[in-house]
């Protein structure tokens, strides 16, 4: 909060410097959009180290290479009000649309799924403020959806970190701003930015439970879902997601089918000789999402009784009827299910 403390002191300050310019009522105006700023912050979805350095990268229309960073970004909109390029009003009101749209979108937790690396929030922040797109809803959509496969693929499923394609990123959010790029553009760097292959992801030997967001795990199984639902004609339960979604929690809904601890021996000799547990009781297939309550009534029990469980409380979801249909689960089934996440992932984020 600290920078954006500094940014109204140093708006307020030049306005007052101009106070024979500036009528009182665009002062007042002023002090309004950091006021409905702070509220909106308050709410605690959108970080406050994102908002100035995000408007400064989507109002500049050549950033930095590595784009801007807290100080540069106040002395970037400095200059702009100093030199008469943009009034006090001007960023203040951009900033408080950033928060605003980053705070609705932020809002559903299968938009934060994809959004833990600030590169991803830049660039969803440019898509919802693009002047073109606002005004072609179908467009605007359509890129989302591409952002978010793209997002997804590069920062969760290939596990790369804040570090990676920042330029691009940068300057593609400038782009979209500032520019007029067509769809067919933005959808071709997005593809160009995660351009990793499945083989770079992974996926199986990542203990995706430590490593992922409770989002990240959700929107995955969720999707998963979607597919499940769709090959067998169905729509997907949208009652029991809701629920799922209405407070993500790993704790709340992802189970270890192979717990974590196995206290009353129950799982004793379903794995191999030599294989310890902590090796695969994390990973993507050995996980499931359950509603709400079911997981700690699941628990470290054995399978039978697990399968019992599943089928009683999920019997509308059809990732966990796969499971509950099994005999047994050891290492076997898990690494035949893995073969089959896999695949979908590779289906649904690549080809």
């Amino acid at each position: 909060m600290q920078s954006l403390d500094k940014t109204k002191s140093m708006l307020m300050g030049v306005a007052f410097e101009k106070k024979k310019k500036l009528p009182a009522a665009e002062l007042d105006n002023v002090e309004h959009q950091w006021t409905e700023m702070y509220r909106i912050l308050g709410k605690k979805r959108v970080l406050d180290a994102d908002v100035l350095t995000i408007a400064a990268n989507l109002s500049d229309y050549d950033p930095p290479g590595k784009g801007h960073q807290e100080s540069t970004a106040l002395t970037f909109f400095r200059e702009e009000v100093r030199n008469n390029r943009l009034t006090p009003l001007d960023p203040s009101k951009f900033l408080r649309e950033v928060v605003s749209v980053l705070d609705q979108f932020l809002e559903d937790p299968r938009h934060r799924a994809v959004c833990r690396v600030k590169q991803a929030r830049l660039l969803a922040a440019a898509l919802l403020l693009s002047p073109r797109l606002k005004n072609d809803s179908k467009s605007r959509q359509k890129t989302i959806n591409a952002w978010e496969n793209a997002m997804y693929r590069l920062y969760v499923l290939a596990g790369e970190d804040s570090r990676t394609g920042v330029g691009d990123c940068i300057r593609l959010a400038a782009e979209i701003r500032n520019g007029t790029p067509s769809v067919k553009r933005i959808m071709e760097q997005l593809a160009t930015i995660a351009n990793v292959t499945p083989e770079q992801a992974v996926l199986g030997q990542v203990k995706a439970y430590q490593d992922w967001t409770s989002e990240e795990i959700i929107y995955f199984f969720w999707k998963y879902e979607e597919r499940l639902s769709a090959d067998k004609g169905e729509d997907i339960d949208k009652f029991t997601w809701g629920k799922i979604w209405e407070k993500v929690s790993k704790e709340r809904s992802v189970e270890h089918i192979y717990p974590q601890h196995d206290p009353d021996g129950n799982w004793k000799g379903k794995a191999r000789q030599s294989v310890t547990p902590d090796s695969f009781v994390h990973r993507i297939a050995n996980l499931l999402v359950l509603p709400p309550g079911l997981n700690s009534k699941a628990g470290t029990k054995s399978f039978d009784e697990k399968r019992a469980i599943y089928k009683k409380g999920a019997s509308g979801l059809n990732h966990v009827a796969e499971v509950a249909k099994l005999k047994v689960w050891n290492l076997a089934a898990l690494e035949k299910r893995e073969k089959r996440l896999l695949k979908f992932a590779k289906e649904q984020w690549w080809y």
